[in-house]
């Protein structure tokens, strides 16, 4: 039997299939999918691969065998391999990188390279040694004979490998390769009555000679199996009872799995049969049993777009189904997941970038084995290894978390039309505020538009006002809250009520300069300024992690007048805390929910603790639900409209729209006060009446005017290295050869190339090109061909990343 497969790698020069023999004592353990070990290039060392076709014959000779399998079950099914080719073709991957994405993170092998002593060696103990290989055998030893080969670098510095190689090939050496993975099975060991008689008559024997092994076997004869933590515990018996029962042959031990739940220890609170308006059951209805389509669901915020997706989710489940539920940001998995938890149990799982390597693995194997049928999670969670899939959902459409700023460049939406379409069921397309591109499609027909355009049990929208902080600003109001969100504060910490303040910006200010001569303090690293974090007392790089102390003296004039400037949700929190120094307030963003279940942790102490006020970033923007939420403000809500991006009004609008939503979702009636700057700009007017239909006739005659997509695809072509001259140089070289190649194509224009609006990240030097086209099959070849030759003759540590319709030019 013939294997073919695809190696694990990120090179472009061998991604492709090669030819395996498969040994006959493996021909019934591989089966197309499979993980493999097998040996690879010149130097036969162990590779990663994954099996995509068996066959009988091959066209090549003096083929290699296969050295083993990975995995107990094949980890690919034949969908995840057919994706895997289609990401591969689209986003200029290689085949591994997209398989990647399809198993749990840490499973991959890292064969770590070994150097032991030979049975040669200790025959020949004596014989003559040089310092250097004196020194090597001298470490094994200390090692007990066998060290990993980075240690010995480390320690015996340069020509290490020259050392090794010699006593190799004198035979005194062996060397060999260890599998070492991040993420394992969990196992626990547990004993169990293995004796021949019945259990009774070996407890009445030992009751009065051996009173606490008699416990021991109770306790196994109530719950059969136990680990002997729990033997201890429950019998009060001692580890020596249960040894002594084993050396007797009366127990025996067996290791057995144990799965690390997300959901360990949360009750499940039993709901009430579903009930839904006949909106919503005419929306539900809809989509069940459609096949495979695409709907767009367009329900403003707060008109129970949640319940129809249960509803939905609940029918594929009847018809013994997967169902996937996607939500764009961590923090909002929590709330979702204990919806459906309460309604669906055990067979809700959970899977994002959050959970622990382990934890992510076994909810893996629970979906695999069909054990768990409602995914719920972020981006990733589009690739769990759904083999029947009845309905995809994605809340929150629009949002650009949605797609990956890392390779595969791919977005969650293409993603899960492609799977629409293999597994034949519907795609859900969920929103408050769709995309523009959605919406228009929905409009031209090629999704079904389903519209929920009031809230659930009538309940009115909050009533939104814009506070002009110019004129704020004139009245001497220096402070971060306009004198109309304070006093609604003020009336909403009189009632009970509670608020939401929303500032997209961490950190304690936005930047660090001299007032005397304009010094900004930025990154050495990047091309950004740095943000000052008071908490730590120090300046921080966004980009790439870099850290500083303050320096009160500037380093260009030596002036001593060193300020900050600008708000972050730091600074906004001590102020906020002056101004209501009696009021409960939590800071929501990245800072302070870094830890395991961060956001989980703080959005129950927002709920349990009845806290006053929560003051965010984006995370409080959208999926919240909060009963006794009154007030919402934004701080600045004109932030996001000002910058260099073709999406900067539908990005305002939508965080607008969505954090005014999280007001009055109870009996409470809510508002929302929107402070801004520029009072008269017409997108901020339309937010505050929530009108997205009047927005997007605005903005889609923007786009067609200035072709920009739905009209057309954007590919952002982005080069870097620590070379500026290779850099600049390499993306030259690309833009005119993809000009050449698709010169006689309609409707391509070029930009650049040119220095990327973020010039420099990481020190590494980046520059542009970018193309607006209509992407098809024809125009991906080319720019592969195109990609691929300029990665097989590349130098240096030159990186090309090609990226269609991103959400970031910078």
């Amino acid at each position: 039997m013939i294997a073919q497969v695809y190696v694990n790698t990120t090179n472009l020069n061998i991604d492709k299939s090669f030819d395996y023999l498969v040994p006959k004592e493996l021909e019934r353990k591989i089966s197309t999918g499979s993980r493999v070990k097998v040996p690879f290039g010149s130097a036969n060392l162990p590779k990663e691969a994954y099996v995509t076709l068996l066959k009988e014959e091959s066209g090549f000779n003096n083929l290699k065998e296969i050295r083993s399998v990975t995995d107990e079950f094949p980890v690919l099914s034949k969908s995840s391999i057919d994706l895997c080719f289609h990401m591969r073709e689209r986003y200029f991957c290689t085949f591994s990188e997209a398989a990647a994405l399809m198993l749990p993170p840490g499973t991959d092998a890292k064969f770590e390279e070994w150097i032991s002593l030979s049975h040669k060696y200790y025959e020949n103990i004596n014989f003559v040694k040089t310092p250097r290989q004196e020194q090597l055998i001298k470490l094994l030893l200390e090692c007990e004979g066998s060290a990993e080969m980075a240690h010995i670098k480390n320690v015996l510095g340069k020509n290490a490998r020259t050392t090794v190689n010699t006593l190799i090939k004198k035979e005194l050496c062996e060397k060999s390769f260890r599998d070492k993975r991040r993420a394992n099975e969990k196992t626990v060991r547990v004993a169990f009555y293995c004796g021949e008689d019945e259990i009774g008559v070996h407890i009445a024997q030992l009751e009065k000679k051996a009173p606490k092994q008699a416990a021991v076997l109770k306790a196994l004869s109530e719950f059969s199996r136990l680990s002997i933590p729990d033997i201890v515990a429950s019998s009060g018996a001692t580890r020596n009872a249960v040894e002594a029962l084993f050396v007797k042959g009366l127990i025996d031990y067996e290791e057995v799995e144990i799965l690390r739940n997300p959901l360990e220890g949360k009750e499940q609170k039993p709901l009430p049969p579903l009930v839904l308006s006949d909106a919503q059951k005419k929306a539900s209805d809809t989509v069940i049993g459609a096949g495979a389509k695409t709907f767009l669901l367009h329900g403003i915020t707060g008109s129970g777009k949640t319940e129809v997706y249960m509803s939905i989710v609940s029918d594929a489940l009847k018809k013994g189904k997967q169902a996937i539920i996607l939500v764009p940001e961590i923090s909002l998995t929590p709330q979702m997941t204990r919806r459906f938890f309460d309604r669906f149990g055990d067979s809700v799982a959970v899977i994002h970038s959050a959970l622990s390597l382990g934890e992510r693995l076994d909810e893996w194997r629970r979906i695999k084995r069909k054990d768990a049928r409602v995914i719920i999670g972020a981006r990733s969670a589009i690739f769990a290894p759904c083999e029947n899939i009845g309905v995809i959902i994605i809340d929150e459409e629009h949002e650009q978390s949605y797609k990956s700023e890392a390779s595969p460049r791919y977005h969650a939406r293409d993603i899960a039309q492609f799977l629409s379409k293999l597994h034949n069921c519907p795609l859900v397309l969920g929103s408050a505020t769709p995309s523009v591109e959605s919406y228009y499609k929905a409009k031209c027909g090629d999704y079904t538009l389903i519209e929920l355009l009031e809230r659930y049990n009538k309940k009115p929208l909050p009533e939104v006002f814009i506070a002009d902080m110019s004129q704020e600003l004139k009245d001497g109001n220096k402070t971060v809250l306009s004198r109309l969100l304070a006093n609604e504060m003020v009336q909403n910490l009189e009632r009970g009520e509670q608020t939401i303040l929303f500032l997209n910006r961490r950190g304690y200010s936005t930047f660090v300069s001299c007032r005397d001569c304009g010094f900004v303090f930025t990154c050495p690293q990047c091309s950004v300024s740095l943000t000052y974090h008071k908490n730590s007392d120090v300046l921080k790089c966004h980009y790439c992690g870099h850290s500083e102390k303050v320096n009160p003296v500037c380093p260009k004039c030596g002036s001593n007048k060193v300020r900050d400037f600008g708000k972050g949700t730091q600074k906004a929190q001590e102020q906020i805390g002056e101004i209501f120094p009696d009021a409960k307030l939590l800071r929501m963003d990245t800072d302070t929910t870094s830890t395991k279940r961060g956001h989980e942790k703080l959005l129950d102490k927002f709920t349990e603790e009845k806290t006053d006020i929560l003051l965010g970033t984006q995370m409080v923007t959208k999926g919240l639900d909060f009963e006794n939420v009154t007030l919402v403000g934004v701080l600045a809500a004109d932030a996001s409209l000002n910058i260099d991006d073709f999406r900067a009004q539908e990005r305002t609008f939508n965080l607008i729209t969505q954090v005014c939503g999280r007001a009055g979702r109870g009996e409470k009636k809510g508002r929302a006060v929107l402070q801004t700057y520029d009072a008269d700009n017409n997108v901020l007017k339309l937010a505050a009446k929530q009108d997205y239909k009047s927005f997007y006739e605005e903005e889609i005659e923007y786009r067609r005017a200035f072709y920009y997509p739905p009209f057309c695809d954007i590919i952002n072509i982005t080069v870097s290295s620590s070379s500026k001259e290779d850099a600049e140089n390499a993306v030259k070289k690309i833009a005119m050869k993809l000009k050449m190649a698709l010169r006689t194509y309609e409707n391509c224009v070029f930009y650049g190339p040119s220095a990327s609006p973020l010039s420099k990240i990481q020190g590494r030097h980046r520059y542009r090109f970018w193309i607006k086209c209509n992407v098809d099959e024809v125009l991906i070849s080319a720019l592969r061909e195109v990609l691929h030759e300029k990665a097989t003759k590349r130098t240096g540590d030159l990186s090309i990343v090609a990226d269609i319709n991103p959400y970031s030019m910078n």
